[in-house]
Order: C-alpha cells, then structure tokens, then sequence
C-alpha cells in the first residue's frame, strides 16, 4: 500500500481517455498502491478505503502532460514582462545558485499538481536541487541538465563568447544527473543540449553518443528566438533545423 493508503472517488464525472473514450457522467474509482484497480459505476472497494474523495460537480480526468517547461523559473512570468528573453532572462539564470533549485522545485511542482499536470518534461541548468524537490513531491518527470557553454553576461550585450570550460561543466552536470537519479522514483532523465546558438556542434554530438550508449532521448530549444537563427546562419551558414 502507498503512503497515501487506497482511495476510492465517488460520483464524479469520469472521462477515461481509454481507446473506447469511455465517459461515466456519475462514476466511481478506486485506486490501491497508487495504481487504478477499477473504474464504472457503483464500484465497491474489497475493504474499508483510508480515503474516500466525493467527487459529485467535479471532472476526474487522467494527469495533464507538459512536454517541455521550466518549472523552477517560478517568476519567468514576471521578469518577462521587464524586457528582452536574452537581456533579462537568460542573464538571471547566472544568479541562481544550486542549493536554490531545491526550494524553488517544491514550489513549482506544487504549482504544477494544483494545475492538474502530473506528468513534464524540465531542463534545468542545476538539476540535482530540483530533482530532490520531484522526489519528494511525487511528480512523474523527465529532467535534463541544461548544457549552453556561451557568457551570459556577454550575450545579454549581443556578444557570443563561447567559454569550453562552461560546456564541460554542464556536460558533466548532465552525466552525473543520469547516474544519480535516472530511474529514481518516478524520474527519468534525457540530454538537454540548450539551443544551437548556446551550445557548440561538438557538444550535440557528445549529447548524442551518450544518449545512445544509455538509451536515453535528447532534447533542444529549436529556432526560439530570431538571434538564434542569425547567430547559426553566421557559424554554419543553415537555419537551426538545417543544422
């Protein structure tokens, strides 16, 4: 039994999303170690469930997906509002330390429940904090070590300054992710090459190989901004997905 003991949830209006699309407008549910035993009308539990959720003007409905996010800019809403992704955002990722990522998780991923998703995809530069958070709030996720080897700082003045030691260290950051936490719990974990104009053509390749040695999937931003596709035109003369 789960630590949240069986639940059984009466008289909601029940939208299955099974291949038949089934729909109980007044259905129950009843769920035990944290899997669906059985869904219809009328369900009876084989015992007594510690919780039992009336569910009467209320759509029960399987988790939300979010395939790509970044739950742990909890004030990206904000600070977008002040000026440009490259002078405002991009450069305040640079103040954030590690040891934030933890408590700045478990708020996001209670944003995250109480919207109805159960389920995303997140890249981050600092990924271990934020994986702690998942743990404990119980969030299926898929994260990724965020890898961009260029100087914020710079970028913010429109400059490119490509800085290897900078992509080495969230190489790594991302390798250690995978052994640490793939397959914790309910985490899953992917390679997370930033953007092509953030991160260096031999970085995508590593990316790659890794992924492939491990089995596990890659994942990039692709053609967000117009300066990305200006700064890839000028080094390899192609528009982001060309390259």
């Amino acid at each position: 039994m789960s630590a949240m003991g069986d639940i059984l949830i009466k008289d909601g209006f029940i939208a299955t999303m099974d291949r038949d699309r089934t729909v109980y407008k007044s259905g129950d549910m009843y769920i035990d170690d944290g899997k669906i035993v059985s869904i219809g009308k009328d369900v009876e539990a084989p015992r007594s469930p510690e919780y039992t959720m009336d569910a009467r003007n209320k759509v029960v409905i399987p988790g939300f997906v979010n395939v790509h996010t970044h739950l742990q800019q909890y004030f990206r809403g904000v600070y977008e509002l002040i000026g440009d992704f490259y002078k405002v955002n991009l450069p305040l990722e640079g103040y954030r330390r590690p040891e934030d990522m933890e408590w700045l998780g478990l708020a996001s991923c209670a944003e995250f429940i109480h919207g109805g998703s159960t389920t995303a995809m997140l890249i981050y530069t600092y990924p271990d904090g934020f994986a702690k958070a998942v743990e404990e709030a119980g969030n299926r996720m898929i994260i990724g070590a965020d890898i961009e080897e260029v100087d914020l700082n710079r970028l913010k003045e429109g400059v490119y300054e490509y800085l290897p030691e900078k992509g080495e260290a969230a190489y790594k950051r991302a390798v250690d992710l995978h052994r640490n936490w793939h397959g914790k719990g309910l985490i899953t974990t992917i390679m997370a090459p930033k953007a092509a104009d953030l991160a260096v053509t031999e970085t995508y390749l590593r990316c790659k190989e890794y992924a492939e040695e491990h089995g596990l999937n890659v994942t990039t931003h692709l053609s967000q901004s117009w300066r990305e596709v200006q700064q890839v035109e000028r080094l390899y003369g192609k528009t982001p997905p060309q390259h």
